[in-house]
């Protein structure tokens, strides 16, 4: 977790009552009475759309996107997280990593969470990441004002299409892969945005093990990481604690969601480990289960809990089968 001034400015903002909440998702009252928007609901919208992104085609029916294009034997994802400074050394990451991405011949963009505070912040971010001509898998963290970021990509929708909201669509499905998302943080009082950010609760997590068939391999896109163990944890946080949601790792276990692809605690960049939360996963190999943490893409360093700093990180995620395996990519 990356604090900039900004959002300790912002924090005051909402101690003295300032900001004013247009939400339009329901509310609820989390763990020590703090008040939140829950960030995607359980019903179809009734939203039926059909868009083309050649090679693609993007069909969606409620909280279902069916990607359908080129077979290929894997599946490629890009994976960001911690875009909130949109300074213009952050936005030369982003078109780094675009890069990166195409040379990888990536087929979506995952972001965990991290595009921005304020609406502005948002519209910038957005507007970098849509030069990429496909997919991108929007799933909003702790930072997000969540009717802002909503706003934003409903606006940028109009000429950019592949921008995916996954407040509203929760399961994308390209070939054998099944991506789902649970947006939002598992802790209301860590909200920057309070009562305007988002979370998510126990009727969420409930939806979540509804989603999973048995003709899919289920990757999780969230912001919020599941409750590890140990320092290899993709949730190690300062101080050497496992600070990931214990009631998400449970979920994830008994719905048998075996990849996951995290982001928020940005001081565990690029730990990685199998399902049960605290054996590494070697970057190169395949694996049967992998558990990721994204780490921050924009220019803010992070002090790292291995030690050192660490600004600039994304990875590309293949798989394979029922296997996955990843890489980094680190700006130089």
């Amino acid at each position: 977790m990356t604090f900039s001034i900004r959002t300790a400015l912002l924090f005051f903002a909402i101690a003295l009552g300032t900001l004013s909440c247009r939400c339009d998702a329901p509310r609820a009252v989390g763990g020590g009475g703090a008040a939140f928007t829950k960030c995607a609901g359980g019903s179809h919208d009734g939203q039926r759309t059909e868009v083309s992104l050649p090679p693609l085609r993007l069909i969606r029916d409620g909280r279902t996107l069916e990607i359908k294009g080129p077979d290929q034997p894997m599946v490629t994802l890009g994976l960001l997280s911690g875009l909130n400074e949109p300074d213009a050394t952050t936005l030369s990451h982003i078109r780094f990593f675009l890069e990166q991405f195409k040379g990888a011949e990536v087929q979506m963009i995952l972001v965990a969470g991290g595009v921005g505070v304020s609406e502005a912040d948002n519209r910038t971010i957005l507007t970098a990441l849509s030069e990429a001509p496909i997919p991108i898998l929007v799933s909003p963290g702790a930072e997000e004002n969540f009717g802002a970021l909503r706003k934003v990509i409903r606006e940028l929708n109009a000429h950019h299409p592949q921008l995916i909201d996954m407040t509203l669509v929760r399961r994308v499905l390209l070939r054998h892969v099944s991506v789902l998302s649970l947006p939002g943080y598992f802790q209301p009082y860590y909200l920057e945005a309070g009562a305007q950010g988002c979370a998510y609760d126990k009727g969420d997590l409930s939806l979540l093990r509804s989603l999973v068939d048995k003709e899919h391999t289920h990757l999780l896109l969230s912001a919020s990481p599941p409750r590890g163990v140990g320092p290899e944890a993709v949730d190690i946080g300062r101080g050497n604690v496992n600070i990931g949601d214990p009631a998400l790792a449970s979920a994830l276990a008994e719905s048998g969601i075996r990849f996951g692809l995290f982001g928020h605690v940005h001081e565990a960049a690029g730990n990685a480990t199998q399902d049960d939360g605290k054996t590494p996963a070697a970057p190169g190999l395949w694996h049967d289960s992998l558990y990721l943490q994204a780490g921050a893409a924009d220019a803010v360093p992070v002090s790292t809990v291995g030690g050192g700093m660490m600004a600039g990180v994304g990875h590309v995620v293949e798989l394979s089968g029922d296997r996955a395996r990843y890489r980094r990519i680190a700006v130089p």
